[in-house]
């Protein structure tokens, strides 16, 4: 064993370096053969460098360890800290909620599954959390469900059967100042969810949306009869949410530390779909982190195979 009196004198960001280091193979459950080959040198040499007893200078090891620690740090903010992208899509959303909000509007945004919709509703939300209520609809979920949740988001007790609760709920949005309200996944609302609904809206004319896919609002008008052909006709702001384009996931992917061609490959692979492109970027680094690299076109490739085939899987399940 060397004696202390040997061991090299680091300068504190080599000290700094090697703590981060050692807590990096600590957090990986690295062994020292292992360690070694992700720097590619050998478990002797470690050994020294981390000791403090290599007879040379460890620069290189050190900046080796720092490389890794750094792409560590990198692929962990691409999948923690990637900011929401403001696409094309939000900026729809987000004027057809400041509408129906500001006028008392009963709308819909309507667009295929994964387009965005749910991401930008959540981060308009977040970025109004005063004056939003939105809620997420369960399949098959009816009017009493809805305005129980209502009622949570107001804090707000209520008693008695379905007709004293609508009242406690119309009358409180009216002393909170008229709220947004948002109603995620329209599509499994019941007719008597829809009904609830439109009657939540008739008596407080606050703003209310509801958000599914196109065939939320088909369904209604070809079903439609009494109350819920009342509900349909008063529609007065409708947003289609299509796809996104190329500038929209240059905005999603810009953030996921990963080579331009691989973002490249991850926009055509998504077929358009924002939800998609996240998801895929978010599995790529996964994937690259996983492996000790970095994300590229394999990594974007295995990501998306990966999520098609789970997606295959649930269609049929």
């Amino acid at each position: 064993m060397a004696d202390p009196a040997q061991r090299r004198a680091y300068t504190p960001n080599e000290d700094k370096v090697i703590r981060l280091w050692a807590a990096y193979k600590t957090s990986k459950r690295l062994t020292a053969v292992q360690a070694a080959k992700l720097l590619k040198y050998s478990s002797s040499t470690m050994t020294q460098v981390e000791a403090g007893t290599y007879p040379s200078a460890p620069d290189g090891v050190l900046k080796a360890m720092k490389r890794v620690i750094d792409n560590e740090r990198r692929r962990d903010a691409a999948i923690k800290d990637a900011p929401f992208a403001v696409t094309s899509a939000y900026e729809q959303v987000e004027a057809t909620c400041t509408l129906c909000f500001e006028g008392g509007m009963f709308g819909v945004i309507e667009g295929p599954s994964g387009a965005g919709k749910t991401m930008s509703v959540n981060a308009f939300a977040e970025k109004h959390p005063g004056d939003v209520i939105l809620i997420t609809c369960s399949l098959g979920y009816s009017g009493e469900p809805l305005l129980e949740d209502i009622a949570e988001h107001l804090r707000l007790r209520l008693h008695g059967r379905i007709h004293r609760k609508l009242r406690q709920v119309c009358e409180e949005l009216t002393v909170r100042g008229k709220p947004l309200i948002i109603i995620d996944e329209a599509d499994k609302l019941t007719s008597r969810g829809f009904q609830a609904g439109r009657t939540v809206w008739d008596d407080v004319h606050c703003g209310m949306i509801f958000v599914g896919t196109p065939d939320f609002r088909a369904n209604i008008a070809k079903n439609a009869t009494g109350l819920d052909q009342q509900g349909f006709n008063r529609f007065s702001e409708v947003c289609q949410v299509g796809t996104v384009n190329e500038e929209d996931a240059e905005k999603i992917t810009r953030f996921f530390n990963v080579p331009m061609a691989a973002r490249r490959l991850a926009f055509k692979a998504c077929g358009g779909y924002a939800r998609l492109l996240n998801d895929g970027m978010k599995r790529a680094v996964t994937i690259a982190r996983e492996t000790g690299g970095n994300a590229d076109e394999v990594c974007v490739q295995a990501a998306f195979m990966t999520l098609r085939d789970f997606r295959d899987l649930s269609r049929r399940a």
